[in-house]
């Protein structure tokens, strides 16, 4: 996954020659090298005799998505010096998407309560969507309540999606607005679903007079 670090993979370096190996240095270069970085290194200003070894052990945290690719380099006394080991790792994220992306609730009578709304989290990504939190909030969050949640706390593999529901209970006539904000491991987190609704009074019709006519 983007931005977590794998376990270190280790290189094992071989004096395959007659004479003394000297490592100079090791460094990291290509593309993506800022993705990949040393984690133990025991070749660096050693010498090795004929038929000796090192090893370096390297790192991969992924810094975006796709295919990311770099070389680890060592300057030394052969002949071909420098020479290089290819890197490489892919960066895997969740992609998260919301169907509908506002919830209009329309008119409503005070203090009633509408019919639950659905929200869907789709994860259209490359590895689990994990949401953290689901919350209200806004100006009038005391209007909106969440009534189910099947996002929170459960991992969204790729290709699946979970639902959240809100419901709609006017206090006062006026229009009413609010949020709905989820944390997760999606790039633009948090992401908000807005929330919308107006409250209404029933009409009452008081007859001034009831005029009967002659019985």
């Amino acid at each position: 996954p983007v931005r977590e670090t794998s376990p270190p993979q280790t290189e094992i370096i071989t004096n395959s020659g007659t004479g003394a190996l000297t490592i100079s240095a090791v460094t990291i270069g290509g593309t993506n090298f800022s993705d990949f970085a040393p984690t133990a290194d025991a070749c660096t200003g050693t010498t090795m005799a004929a038929n000796g070894t090192c090893t370096i052990s390297v790192k991969f945290t992924p810094a975006g998505i796709g295919s990311r690719s770099a070389s680890l380099n060592f300057l030394d006394n052969a002949s071909s010096s420098p020479q290089s080991v290819i890197l490489s790792g892919t960066g895997l994220a969740p992609l998260v998407g919301f169907t509908p992306q506002s919830l209009p609730f329309g008119n409503e009578f005070l203090e009633t309560t509408s019919t639950p709304q659905m929200v869907t989290v789709n994860n259209s990504g490359t590895t689990n969507l994990v949401v953290a939190g689901v919350m209200l909030d806004g100006s009038n969050v005391s209007d909106f309540a969440k009534t189910s949640d099947t996002c929170t706390g459960v991992p969204v593999t790729p290709g699946d999606a979970c639902t959240v529901g809100v419901t709609f209970t006017p206090l006062a006539v006026g229009s009413f607005s609010a949020s709905l904000n989820f944390a997760d491991n999606a790039a633009g987190s948090p992401q908000v679903v807005s929330l919308a609704g107006s409250g209404v009074s029933p009409a009452q019709v008081l007859p001034g007079s009831l005029v009967f006519a002659g019985q």
